[in-house]
C-alpha cells in the first residue's frame, strides 16, 4: 500500500502550459478580399507612368445590366453588403474616385471611403478627391459630393479654352454660354473645382489628373464611362467586376463591339455574399487604339465629357437613329477603303483613298 500511497511515491511536477499551435484561420471575415485589395495596393505604389494607375470597376447583373433601361427609373442597387464593404477598401486604395455626371444626376452617391473591408465603420485621415467628368456642367450643386467640396476635393472636368482651373469671377471661359458659365460659378461657390480641358480624351483627361498628384484612380462608372475605357484598354491597369444574381434588362457596357475581345490575366473570383467578383489585369500590350469600328471617326467616345442626353432637342429614337446610320456610312466607307486598296496595292489610309471617298461622300450629298 506505501508503494501506492506512501511518501516515497514521486510527486507531479506540473509543466508549463504550452501555446496553441498556430491558427490557419484568417484574421479577417474576408481574408481573400483584404488580400486582394492589399496586393493591388502594392501594384498602385510600385506604378510610374504618364498616366495615373487606374482601376476599372462596376456592378452588373447576371445579363452585364448595369442600370435600368430608362434614366428615369430608380436606382438599381446591385452590390450585397459584402461586396460594396470590399468596393470601400479599393475606394481608400486609390488617390482618385472617378464618375459620370450622369451616375451623380441619378444615384447621388457619396463616393467616399466609410468602412473596411469587414464592414466596420471607419474614420479616413483624407477621403479620396471625387472626380466628375461633366461635358454641360450639369452636375446638381445640391448633390451630396458637391457638399462634400469644402471637406474634400471635388474636380469636375469639362472641355474648355485651357487646361486650367475655371476662374468664374476674372477670367470665366470665352467659348462657354452664359447658361454653362452660370451653372460653374454655382458649383464653384460650393468649392467645387471646375477644370477646363481643351481635349476631353481619357488619355489627356489623366494626364491632367496626373499634374495634379493624383496617381491612382478608382473608376466606378456609370454605363458610358465604363464603355470608352473599354475601348482604351491601354490606359486600364486593372478590372474589378462584381456580379450579382439577378436579370435586369438594362444598360451595359460595351454599347457596341470592341476592336477585339480583351481578355484578363491573372484573374481572381471571389464569393461575397451572394455575389462574385472577378478581378484581373488587362492586357499589357495594346497594339490598336480599341475603339469600336462603328465610332472610330466620330468625337463622341474620344470626349467621355459629354452624355448622350446633352441635345434635349432630339428624341431618343432620332439619337439611336443617327447613330446607327452614321455607323452604316462608316461601315460602307471601311469596306469601299478595302476594295480599292486592294484594287491599287494602296494603304487602306492612303492619300488618295481617302481623296476618293471624300470626293464620292460629296457626291452623294450633292
Amino acid at each position: 500500500m506505501s508503494a501506492w500511497f506512501g511518501s516515497s511515491s514521486t510527486p507531479r511536477v506540473a509543466q508549463d502550459p504550452q501555446p496553441p499551435p498556430e491558427s490557419d484561420a484568417p484574421t479577417h471575415p474576408n481574408e481573400p478580399a483584404w488580400e486582394l485589395v492589399e496586393a493591388l495596393e502594392a501594384r498602385v505604389k510600385q506604378h510610374d507612368g504618364a498616366t495615373p494607375f487606374v482601376t476599372l470597376s462596376w456592378a452588373q447583373g447576371l445579363d452585364g445590366s448595369m442600370a435600368h433601361a430608362s434614366k428615369d427609373d430608380p436606382r438599381l442597387m446591385l452590390s450585397g453588403s459584402e461586396s460594396m464593404a470590399f468596393t470601400h477598401g479599393l475606394r481608400k486604395a486609390h488617390t482618385a474616385i472617378m464618375v459620370g455626371r450622369g451616375t451623380i444626376s441619378g444615384d447621388d452617391p457619396r463616393l467616399s471611403v466609410r468602412m473596411d473591408i469587414d464592414g466596420k465603420e471607419i474614420q479616413v485621415e483624407e477621403q479620396p478627391a471625387a472626380i466628375i467628368l461633366d461635358g454641360s456642367l450639369s452636375t446638381p450643386p445640391s448633390s451630396k459630393i458637391v457638399s462634400q467640396a469644402k471637406m474634400r476635393r471635388v474636380i469636375i472636368l469639362t472641355r474648355g479654352d485651357s487646361d486650367t482651373m475655371c476662374d468664374f469671377q476674372e477670367k470665366p471661359p470665352k467659348t462657354w454660354s452664359m447658361a454653362k458659365i452660370q451653372r460653374g460659378a454655382a458649383l464653384s461657390c460650393r468649392g467645387a473645382k471646375v477644370m477646363c480641358l481643351p481635349s476631353t480624351s481619357l488619355e489627356d483627361i489623366l494626364k491632367a489628373l496626373k499634374t495634379l498628384d493624383i496617381h491612382s484612380v478608382f473608376v466606378e462608372g456609370g454605363v458610358s464611362v465604363v464603355d470608352a475605357f473599354l475601348r482604351r484598354p491601354d490606359l486600364v491597369d486593372q478590372v474589378v467586376v462584381t456580379v450579382a444574381p439577378l436579370f435586369v434588362g438594362g444598360r451595359r457596357p460595351p454599347k457596341g463591339p470592341l476592336e477585339a475581345p480583351l481578355r484578363l490575366s491573372n484573374v481572381e473570383t471571389l464569393t461575397l455574399g451572394d455575389d462574385v467578383v472577378v478581378s484581373g489585369q488587362m492586357p499589357s500590350a495594346v497594339d490598336f487604339a480599341n475603339v469600336a469600328p462603328e465610332f472610330a471617326d466620330r468625337g463622341e467616345l474620344s470626349d467621355v465629357t459629354q452624355d448622350e442626353d446633352d441635345d434635349e432637342d432630339l428624341t431618343e429614337f432620332e439619337r439611336l437613329a443617327r447613330k446607327h446610320a452614321d455607323a452604316k456610312r462608316l461601315r460602307e466607307e471601311r469596306a469601299e477603303r478595302d476594295r480599292l486598296s486592294k484594287e491599287h496595292g494602296l494603304a487602306p489610309d492612303d492619300p488618295l483613298i481617302t481623296q476618293a471617298i471624300e470626293e464620292a461622300r460629296a457626291l452623294d450629298e450633292t
